[in-house]
């Protein structure tokens, strides 16, 4: 089943199992100095009390597990060939030519001069 990642239990469990996978060794004092503002140490500690809580028990309930769950095998994609690609051989594109375009030429009627004095 995925995780919904947009759940705010899910996203406060994935803190306490950050701080159980550092064994509780956050400093309340560089946090408030990254986050700037109007943090302070305090704030800190105290939002930060209960997850350590949970991170102690979800470590001493996880010391028996062996490993991660696998992720689930997803089977390979297939490359989809279209056939203009499948006539490519060389490496090389070449471009087929169109029919060359035939100008109408422009014929003007010009009499002669010389024919119609005659």
């Amino acid at each position: 089943m995925p995780v919904n990642w947009q759940d705010k239990a899910v996203q406060d469990r994935l803190l306490v199992a950050v701080i159980a996978s550092v064994d509780n060794k956050i400093s309340p004092a560089e946090i408030a100095r990254i986050y700037g503002g109007d943090m302070t140490y305090n704030a800190v500690e105290g939002y930060l009390r209960k997850f350590r809580k949970e991170a102690k028990d979800m470590k001493t309930e996880a010391s028996g597990r062996v490993a991660a769950a696998p992720s689930p095998a997803r089977p390979k994609k297939t490359k989809n060939v279209s056939p203009t690609k499948a006539s490519v051989k060389t490496g090389r594109v070449t471009k087929s030519r169109s029919p060359a375009k035939v100008k109408a030429e422009v014929v003007d009627e010009v009499e002669d001069e010389d024919e119609d004095e005659v």
